[in-house]
């Protein structure tokens, strides 16, 4: 990947970050609440939390929330994605994981999680 489509990739992210942070209802995405699910609404996406297990799989270099959204929901076992924004101290940075529960989701900078049907804004 280029650095000009990486630049691209972080602008439209921050584009979708600043559209979408004053949530209103059609930001919000109705989950149906499945035994793997921890509550019935998530916003589209969710900046500043992380989901640590449950990881079906994982995938490096995605360089949008977007990407990694759009992969969950290509996968028939994906519920829920976490994108890493920054580098972790495991040094995962755009990393995008796949998860099959949202159980544990906590407070953490640096990550965007969503549901299986957040991948755009």
């Amino acid at each position: 990947m280029t650095s000009r489509t990486l630049i691209f990739s972080l602008v439209a992210s921050f584009f979708c970050l600043s559209f979408v942070h004053g949530l209103d209802e059609d930001t919000i995405l109705d989950v149906e609440m499945k035994n793997n699910t921890t509550k019935n609404f998530w916003a589209c996406p969710e900046y500043g939390l992380d989901i640590p297990g449950d990881i079906i799989t994982y995938y490096d270099h995605i360089y949008s929330w977007q990407e990694c959204g759009r992969i969950c929901h290509e996968h028939k076992t994906c519920v829920f994605w976490t994108w890493n924004i920054n580098r972790r101290p495991s040094g995962a940075t755009s990393r995008c994981y796949l998860q099959n529960s949202d159980l544990n989701a906590r407070t953490y900078s640096g990550t965007i999680v969503g549901a299986e049907s957040c991948y755009s804004c």
